[in-house]
């Protein structure tokens, strides 16, 4: 079992290259894995800083988040996400027991 920490630069680069992987497969009931897929979440943009907001829930300063558009795949099978794959120390989501 391999667990992937990956970073696209949106969702829409995420999908087409989960499909075009077989992470995901289309049919006519819409999406399901392919072979092997186990789990995929979904993070999205991870925050780096909390926003701040006044009392009546004005942003005062937006939040900053790091860059790009974050997934985890858990698979049974392996896959060669190149540059898409990375290795955070602190990760904000893990799959229990990986």
């Amino acid at each position: 079992m391999k667990a992937y920490k990956l970073k696209y630069e949106n969702s829409e680069s995420a999908m087409a290259d989960f499909i075009n992987k077989g992470i995901y497969i289309n049919t006519n009931d819409g999406l399901v894995y392919g072979e092997g897929v186990c789990a995929v979440v979904a993070i999205g943009l991870i925050t780096l800083t909390d926003g701040v907001y006044d009392n009546e829930g004005n942003e005062v300063t937006p939040p900053t988040y790091i860059d790009g558009y974050h997934y985890d795949v858990l698979s049974e099978i392996d896959f060669n996400f190149g540059d898409t794959e990375i290795f955070p120390k602190n990760p904000v989501h893990g799959f229990y027991g990986f």
